[in-house]
């Protein structure tokens, strides 16, 4: 069984930190995984001084396989990690003021309970963009600028034949307001017989497209889709939808013209979104519980490990009514990975 090597990155250089953004982390620990190290390699990420990692960065040059793997995380147990909505303070963060935050060019790299924040003009912006197939990408929250002039994509995945694979994401807010023709949340770009799963994300987009499905399979369960420009689709043809909610008529039956709104939000004013679920939102106890998806879309709880229900939500928050008490889930997802949950 591989071994754990933890390291942490602290961008405020607190005790105990081995780098002081996710870049060294990177270019120190990159190498091969599967030979004489056998290692699942894990970066926790604390700020325990304010200040956000500002610095964009790339995986590559790693050897990886399906259980000698990398994984970038904020620990659940731990102050650092965000409640759901963009914070300062102590909680981990990447700022960044290039045209993407995460390139992601190796597979078997699982990211969860991070906020991804870019901040630039810079035209074509991409928030993560996902080279290679047997990548996660949970509990996090991806947001691009209130730029209406710009191209953004919160989430690219794209690879070709010899680099393909299964990508999961679940449990993310995705947020971005750029009215740029091809702006989108998600684009899903990959080769004919393979499939991008998609469960339980909130998406916001600016642009004419919402969650796309450019080549390949696409498959979501339980997802809000927003799309503020009135031409294109929240969802594109060809996705796959169960039980999805949506701003427009391309959701599932019974769950359209959702608005963006604080019926249904708790906030949703760009910059300080919060997409928790108020009582009475149209998308609590309408979806569908996928706990018994094959792992790692077997998890049951939520973007902020509250345990969901019996009737689940839809988007990345669950429903839990004021002044009801919940014993937040410790880890990554609920099903049992070796070496490291």
């Amino acid at each position: 069984m591989a071994t754990t090597v933890t390291h942490i990155v602290d961008p405020n250089s607190g005790a105990g930190f081995d780098y002081d953004s996710l870049y060294d982390w990177e270019a120190g620990e990159q190498g091969d995984l599967t030979g004489v190290r056998d290692e699942i390699s894990v970066a926790k990420c604390r700020c325990t001084g304010g200040t956000a990692d500002v610095t964009r960065f790339t995986i590559d040059g790693w050897t990886t396989s399906a259980t000698q793997y990398i994984k970038i995380w904020t620990d659940t147990s731990e102050s650092y990690r965000h409640n759901g909505t963009y914070q300062t303070g102590n909680k981990y963060r990447l700022e960044i003021t290039d045209s993407y935050a995460v390139y992601v060019s190796v597979p078997h790299v699982r990211i969860d309970g991070l906020v991804l924040k870019l901040l630039s003009s810079t035209a074509n912006r991409e928030g993560v963009r996902l080279y290679r197939g047997g990548c996660f990408l949970s509990n996090s929250l991806i947001l691009g600028p209130n730029d209406p002039d710009q191209v953004y994509i919160g989430v690219e995945i794209y690879f070709s034949a010899e680099n393909a694979g299964t990508c999961y994401l679940w449990n993310n807010i995705i947020s971005e307001r750029a009215e740029g023709w091809n702006s989108a949340s998600i684009d899903s770009n990959i080769p004919t017989g393979y499939t991008t799963y998609v469960y339980n994300c909130t998406t916001i987009s600016g642009g004419y497209r919402g969650i796309i499905q450019t080549s390949g399979s696409l498959v979501c369960k339980n997802c809000y889709s927003y799309r503020l420009i009135d031409f294109g689709d929240a969802y594109t043809s060809g996705v796959t939808l169960t039980t999805c909610a949506s701003s427009d008529d391309s959701g599932s039956i019974g769950l359209q013209n959702i608005a963006l709104n604080t019926t249904n939000f708790t906030n949703v004013t760009g910059g300080a979104e919060n997409f928790d679920l108020p009582l009475g939102s149209a998308l609590i106890d309408v979806g569908t519980d996928t706990s018994g998806d094959g792992a790692p879309l077997n998890f049951t709880t939520d973007i902020v490990a509250r345990t969901r229900g019996a009737s689940w939500d839809i988007g990345a928050f669950e429903y839990v009514a004021e002044g009801v008490s919940y014993q937040p889930r410790h880890g990554f997802v609920s099903f049992q990975d070796p070496g490291i949950f």
